[in-house]
């Protein structure tokens, strides 16, 4: 007896042919965001990497330590004002989140389900706010450095025009010092203006150094945010001056309005003088420092007793 069978499979493997490894749909992927890749490794992951290399060594001027410490995280989590901004950041951060997945939800939803062949539509629309904020945010820095700007027009209220002032500006307070330094080499400025929190004997020595070789008067203001940096105020250095300027009350005027400002600058130290302190008002049309009237044309104290 014989039976035929019809239909039947045959036992043998099929064969698939395989493409070539450069030919594979997960290689040209490969090779499409390998650039966008090596650009994120180059220009965000190595910046992080060694900012976070930096928060382990500690920096004086020009110096870098690259000592293991923890001193940097020390200050950050022991000081009050970092713990408070600290704390503050996390808390607007959080709340932003929130509120931001409330209300995008329900729009990415409608958008998702209901948008149809309009999605382009609504996605553009909903860029726009972000392309305006950029745009507010170059009208601004225009109000603040044009040439009629905040800027400008305090630098000519004391008698500086903005054509005459060159404005630079670091990320790092650690980049201040040897701004100042290179601007003291240019013997074609008038002055070289300078805003730190730390100045120690060293650094100080070289701009002194750096201004007696050019002639340029160097000024250098110490300011502080913590009480660790208003203790850094007191160490000592190698400028020929020491100066201490406070802000006073200003002359009370019958009308209202905006009144000239007051300083008490007190002379602290000064090679070859005795310290002073004198209060000056802010400058007049020809951009100069005077002496308040109310206190210019006073009677001398030492003639009275």
């Amino acid at each position: 007896m014989t039976a035929v069978a019809e239909g039947t499979a045959s036992s043998r493997p099929e064969r698939r042919h395989r493409k070539p490894l450069l030919q594979s749909e997960q290689s040209q992927g490969l090779a499409l965001i390998s650039p966008t890749l090596a650009y994120a490794l180059i220009l965000l992951v190595a910046p992080i990497a060694v900012v976070i290399a930096s928060s382990f060594w500690t920096q004086d001027y020009l110096t870098v330590d690259r000592t293991f410490t923890l001193e940097q995280y020390r200050v950050a989590l022991t000081e009050p004002i970092y713990r408070d901004l600290l704390l503050r950041s996390l808390w607007v951060s959080l709340s932003v989140s929130f509120f931001t997945v409330v209300l995008a939800y329900p729009i990415a939803y409608y958008i998702s389900f209901h948008g149809g062949s309009h999605k382009g539509l609504w996605l553009f629309l909903i860029t726009i706010p972000f392309w305006t904020s950029y745009l507010i945010r170059v009208f601004l820095w225009k109000v603040i450095l044009g040439y009629n700007g905040v800027v400008n027009t305090g630098l000519m209220q004391v008698g500086l025009h903005p054509d005459r002032v060159i404005y630079a500006e670091t990320c790092r307070d650690a980049d201040v010092l040897p701004l100042i330094e290179e601007g003291l080499h240019q013997k074609g400025l008038g002055a070289v203006i300078g805003e730190v929190s730390r100045l120690g004997l060293t650094a100080s020595r070289r701009l002194q150094v750096a201004a007696e070789a050019s002639g340029v008067p160097a000024l250098v203001i110490r300011r502080w945010w913590t009480v660790a940096q208003k203790d850094l105020t007191k160490l000592p250095t190698a400028a020929s001056t020491r100066w201490r300027v406070l802000p006073v009350p200003s002359e009370v005027v019958p009308a209202g309005g905006l009144k000239r400002g007051r300083w008490e600058v007190e002379l602290v130290r000064c090679r070859g003088a005795e310290p002073r302190s004198w209060i000056l008002e802010a400058c007049d049309a020809q951009g100069r420092l005077a002496l308040p009237s109310d206190l210019a044309d006073r009677q001398d104290q030492a003639q009275i007793r």
